[in-house]
């Protein structure tokens, strides 16, 4: 390196044992970061890194495609969630990028949802990708384009490396490339990059994120990828959809091949997704030249990109109540429409929700507290807390935390949960109704007794009322101890396992 400086490090995960994509990491280091330290670890053999000290270690993770699907029972893809989950919290300052089945992992291990395509069918060809403001606002973009866009205007490749290879190869450069070129414009010592609407790209994939995790920001949507491109608040995930790193010619090689043969596509879909490889323009050298500047910037303003995008398309007068409420507050991520969606984990569905690897969702983390309202909040406290219809709202809320807390240990504890949350609701809200509704009528005897000589049985109505308030103390507290036994205790078996349904064929990569 010039100067004397080392190179960069960088991991390499290894998601994909089919026989006829040995070698592939080659690949992938030279088109994206060439001349750096690779270190290669293969994740479907339970080869991870060390999560202390990683940051002094490497800069960045990039993890492969895969034909495995991430909901399929194998120990080695839990083990992957599980250190995903921790490494992106843990260690903001290293950048993880997820390729399709890389994507999907760390968007299930961050409390996301996966899951088969909404068609049902196998999505191949090269597609027009839309793209966010959220990510035509962040400077690796912004570099990516003016990059690519010089390399088109000099009549060279941009693939980093002078290896680079034309469209059909490794490069590519497609329509978003040529777009970028005729909207560039050169003056004051600098290029003036207009942001692309959107790019093409190759697509390869029988499942996809169906719903993001809590917080996570959509950079770019697709025909049949609703999440083609995601990231999360503090910007140092980049999980992708599409294949900037396959060529067309292996896509029609060792995939469309396999996945035609199996039956995954009909006669006219193969014929079209054959057609598709050929003939479309596909705009990988864009997406590669991105990959790269991620690794060195990150993508920390998409999260803020999208918040003003979704505050200035609100009604004024919805605007204008939110800043008269909050005026120096920022909108949370959590509420942009279109832009941030949370995992709704709804069971019997495909597991893409955090899996019961005992790095379940801590109790008070910002993903539990997102997905229910804790004790403590304005809406739990509305009710007087001495009250027997606060106590068991309160009972209620605690059930619910725990559910969140559990939400990440898998699908089969989400319905135990869900189970016991509903039970237990309509439960103490009865028994909360019939204290409320005695105490009602012990007041109103009260007040006549007041014009009474007598009242015998008042004392004796009191005292009922008195051990229905003590009964929902006591539940109120046995609730409290299942909160915690549940947020420490050991995971339910039976965990998002592959629902059932045969593995996908090594094609689907």
């Amino acid at each position: 390196m010039a100067g004397g400086s080392p190179p960069l490090r960088y991991a390499y995960f290894d998601c994909e044992d089919a026989a006829k994509w040995a070698g592939h990491e080659a690949t992938a280091f030279q088109l994206l970061q060439p001349g750096a330290q690779w270190t290669h670890y293969r994740c479907y053999q339970g080869e991870l890194p060390p999560l202390e000290g990683l940051s002094e270690r490497i800069r960045g993770v990039l993890i492969s495609g895969s034909h495995y699907s991430v909901y399929e029972d194998h120990p080695w893809i839990r083990e992957l969630q599980g250190w995903l989950r921790h490494a992106v919290a843990q260690h903001p300052r290293v950048r993880f990028l997820g390729m399709c089945f890389g994507a999907q992992v760390l968007a299930s291990a961050l409390g996301g949802r996966v899951g088969k395509n909404a068609s049902g069918r196998f999505a191949l060809g090269v597609e027009r990708i839309e793209l966010l403001p959220a990510l035509r606002g962040c400077a690796a973009w912004r570099l990516a384009a003016s990059e690519v866009g010089a390399a088109a205007a000099a009549g060279v490749g941009s693939g980093g490396t002078s290896a680079a290879a034309p469209r059909g190869s490794y490069g590519g450069s497609g329509s978003a490339a040529a777009e970028h070129d005729s909207s560039s414009s050169t003056g004051g010592g600098g290029t003036s990059v207009s942001p692309l609407a959107s790019l093409a790209l190759i697509e390869s994939h029988g499942d996809c994120v169906l719903e993001l995790p809590p917080g996570a920001v959509l950079l770019a949507r697709s025909p049949t990828a609703p999440v083609e491109m995601f990231t999360m608040p503090s910007g140092n995930v980049l999980g992708v959809q599409g294949h900037a790193e396959l060529s067309a010619a292996d896509t029609l090689d060792k995939i469309h091949t396999a996945v035609a043969a199996a039956g995954r596509l009909s006669a006219e879909e193969a014929a079209e997704a054959e057609r598709s490889l050929r003939e479309d323009a596909d705009d990988a050298a864009l997406v590669l030249a991105l990959y790269r500047h991620f690794m060195v910037h990150g993508l920390p303003e998409a999260a803020a990109a999208a918040a003003a995008e979704a505050a200035a398309a609100k009604p004024a007068a919805a605007e204008s109540a939110a800043g008269a409420a909050t005026p120096a507050a920022a909108e949370p991520a959590g509420s942009t429409a279109g832009a941030v969606h949370t995992t709704s984990g709804e069971a019997g569905q495909p597991a893409g929700a955090a899996p019961a690897d005992g790095f379940g969702v801590a109790l008070g983390s910002p993903a539990a507290s997102s997905l229910r309202s804790v004790p403590g909040s304005p809406a739990s406290d509305a009710a007087p807390r001495g009250s027997s219809a606060a106590a068991a709202a309160r009972l209620i809320e605690q059930l619910e935390v725990a559910v969140g807390a559990e939400l990440g240990k898998g699908v089969s504890e989400q319905k135990l949960l869900r189970w016991c949350n509903e039970a237990a609701a309509a439960r103490y809200q009865q028994q909360g109704d019939v204290a409320a509704a005695a105490a009602q009528r012990l007041q109103e005897l009260a007040a006549q007794a007041a014009e009474a000589p007598a009242w015998p049985a008042l004392d004796e109505l009191e005292a009922h009322v008195a051990v229905l308030e003590d009964t929902l103390a006591q539940l109120d507290e046995g609730s409290r101890r299942l909160q915690a036994r549940l947020a420490g205790g050991p995971a339910v078996s039976g965990a998002q396992g592959g629902g059932g349904s045969p593995a996908a064929t090594p094609a689907a990569r």
